[in-house]
């Protein structure tokens, strides 16, 4: 049975594509993109000839500032295994979760805060938080932990467990998996000396082709039309962004992040734990303005303090 399944796994392929007809239009991109994050360390090994771990950045995402990603590392054996440093969103999307529980169980695959192990370390943020920050830090152990929990519940590697075991395959035009909250709630649970989550201030959306800018409405309201190829770019790097994903799909700017304190700071409509929707916001006033305010796009360039690398 198990045969039948790999070769089943192995023969999927969407059907043939008639306009405005196939499901699988949007399926092929959405997987098959983080199939391949989650395979890029073992194809570099297989070029490079040692173990590394990666780090994986989606092709749309902007970085502004240095980001420094490792924060320790320590010999065991023959392995150096690194602690390394993670920016956080609060998205919450059930299908996720979902999945994660029908790749590796109950247990393996619950996210944090729902899950039976205390885990959670001083310093981390309280609450819901979601890995899809639109980049990551793989490593190789946990890659491999993965892997292999994947493999011994259903028989199958990863990329056939998931289109088949985990069922996407049922609902294909839907977007019911994410390679970063798989590996982010799995690390935390099971190798959390290797998770350091630190907050990053940041943009997700919208396209390059519009500019978000700075008044007292921000983020709300207050996009238009970029007047020149690369105008969001030199817009948000004035802003004081340590990175923007400038997603071709996005209409808008739903959530900007930004450090501050353990639970850093999150703005905008489309963000869903403990988030201001505009700056005026009476919680957001309540703050210590003092720390905040300065990483949060000051309504000028002229203002813009630039911040050291993090």
């Amino acid at each position: 049975e198990r045969k039948k399944e790999r070769n089943k796994a192995v023969a999927l392929s969407p059907p043939p594509r008639q306009r405005g007809e196939s499901p699988y239009t949007y399926f092929v991109g959405w997987y098959l993109q983080q199939l391949i994050k989650l395979s890029c360390g073992r194809a570099i090994e297989g070029v490079v000839g040692a173990k590394t771990d990666v780090l994986v950045v989606d092709s749309d995402v902007v970085f502004f500032r240095d980001v420094s990603f490792l924060l320790k590392a320590r010999r065991e054996g023959d392995e150096c295994l690194g602690t390394y440093r993670y920016a956080f969103s609060r998205e919450a999307h059930a299908p996720y979760e979902r999945t994660n529980v029908a790749l590796l169980g109950e247990k393996k695959g619950a996210a944090l805060a729902l899950s039976k192990n205390n885990n959670k370390k001083s310093g981390d943020p309280g609450g819901a938080v979601s890995g899809v920050a639109h980049h990551m830090v793989f490593r190789r152990d946990v890659m491999a932990a993965i892997n292999g929990n994947v493999t011994e519940r259903h028989g199958l590697p990863l990329h056939a467990a998931l289109l088949v075991g985990a069922s996407v395959l049922e609902n294909p035009s839907s977007n019911a998996f994410s390679e970063y909250q798989l590996y982010f709630h799995f690390a935390r649970n099971f190798f959390p000396d290797s998770v350091h989550l630190r907050q990053l201030y940041w943009g997700n959306g919208p396209s390059p082709v519009a500019v978000v800018e700075c008044d007292e409405r921000w983020p709300v309201g207050v996009m238009r039309r970029a007047a020149y190829d690369g105008e969001a770019i030199d817009v948000d790097a004035r802003a004081g962004y340590d990175f923007v994903a400038y997603h071709s799909y996005a209409k808008r700017r739903p959530c900007v992040y930004a450090p501050h304190g353990e639970d850093g700071l999150c703005f905008g409509p489309g963000c869903t734990y403990s988030c201001h929707k505009r700056r005026d916001a009476p919680k957001y006033l309540a703050l210590n303005r003092s720390q905040a305010a300065p990483r949060l796009c000051p309504p000028t360039a002229s203002t813009s303090t630039p911040a050291p690398p993090r």
